[in-house]
């Protein structure tokens, strides 16, 4: 395995440090900050969704509003008993159910039998032949066309093959509220491009979507929503897109039964801005990362390697018997010149213990030349 220099041990360092900081940074905006973002987009996509059901439901309670009018009138209490045609030129004309805001009225007789019918085109406002699903469901249903107590009412939402159809029902009776029960009245409005515009402003231009709660081939994003919403949630929300949010409630029937699924979609701007903002935080932690690194290896290359490559190659200078140097430079009071002080103490010591030893053995030397010398003169008396 090669050698690595404290430079490239240090850079490594650094390196593995940044990619584990930001690694952290972007499980931390993932998991807290976009989770948060989420979150608050799909409260607003609630919200908007709650305000859309509670326009829709106005809507049945219009129509009953407008209808109680109608039903409690000694005009319309008469016209189910003698079926004037009078009553029929001077009030059931299109202008009137138009005015109304309704599409169809049915007048029943207490027999159950319908006295008259009537219908319009909201589109054109012309008469317009009734639907044979809508008059079943009417009249086969009690609980809409037949009453007997004077304060019975009955409103709500049939399912329609054209459609959610909006109705009212109530006990035809004189115009003091009294009886007997003369039959029923019931106004109906479908849900048409009026209505799904007023939606839709109401939601500040989103897009609002309606299916049928039976349908064979619902689109995946409804398909979940139904799970959810059978459940027993009031209310789903969650991304259909990388751009939009869908919120999803039920409407129910007149059986309360679930009929319809109601879609709102919303821009993801909540969150879109929220993922703007992280990351352009991710953004800054790594320009920040990379100039603290950078940053960082400036001062240990000028405070912490150049000094040690400095001092290593004037450790090696003075090993070179041809320089005359035998003396680090001290520069500075740091460790580093700690160091440079002691090195230069050791190689004094080491120079002196050097010169003792040299000393020693030159003694040692003259000595020895002394006691030859004496040897010699002794040999000479002999």
């Amino acid at each position: 395995m090669p050698k690595l220099s404290l430079r490239t041990k240090v850079l490594i360092s650094l390196t593995i440090f940044v990619f584990i900081f930001i690694g952290l940074a972007i499980f931390v905006s993932q998991k807290i900050f976009l989770t948060s973002f989420s979150q608050l987009e799909n409260r607003e996509a609630v919200k908007s969704i709650e305000r859309s059901k509670v326009v829709f439901d106005r809507q049945v309670l219009n129509i009953d509003n407008r209808l109680t009018d109608w039903a409690v009138w000694d005009d319309t209490y008469y016209f189910v008993k003698n079926k004037n045609q009078d009553y029929i030129d001077s009030n059931l004309t299109d202008e009137s159910l138009h005015n109304l805001g309704i599409n169809s009225m049915f007048f029943v007789a207490s027999t159950g039998v319908i006295v008259h019918e009537k219908q319009i085109n909201a589109q054109t406002q012309s008469n317009t032949s009734i639907s044979k699903d809508l008059k079943n469901t009417l009249l086969k249903s009690k609980n809409i066309s037949s009453f007997t107590g004077i304060k019975d009412k009955h409103s709500g939402v049939i399912r329609d093959p054209s459609g959610p159809v909006f109705f009212a029902s109530r006990p035809i009776l004189k115009s003091d509220g009294t009886g007997p029960v003369g039959g029923t009245l019931i106004f109906t409005r479908y849900f048409d491009n009026e209505i799904k515009s007023y939606l839709e402003l109401v939601n500040n231009n989103n897009e609002i979507k309606i299916l049928d709660y039976n349908l064979t081939t619902l689109p995946g994003d409804f398909i979940k929503a139904k799970e959810q919403l059978s459940l027993g949630k009031k209310y789903y929300a969650f991304p259909i897109s990388s751009d939009k949010v869908g919120s999803f409630t039920l409407i129910y029937d007149y059986n309360n039964m679930p009929a319809y699924i109601l879609e709102n979609e919303l821009p993801r701007a909540i969150y879109n801005q929220g993922f703007a903002s992280v990351l352009n935080f991710l953004y800054f932690i790594v320009v920040l990362c990379i100039s603290g690194v950078s940053f960082t290896l400036i001062l240990i290359n000028k405070f912490v390697l150049s000094k040690i490559t400095k001092l290593n190659k004037d450790v090696s200078l003075i090993k070179d018997p041809n320089n005359p140097k035998n003396k680090l430079d001290i520069n500075g009071n740091d460790e580093f010149a700690n160091l440079a002080f002691n090195i230069n103490k050791m190689l004094e010591d080491i120079t002196k213990s050097q010169e003792d030893l040299e000393k020693t053995d030159e003694d040692l030397r003259l000595e020895k030349e002394n006691l030859d010398e004496k040897i010699l003169e002794l040999e000479k008396f002999q």
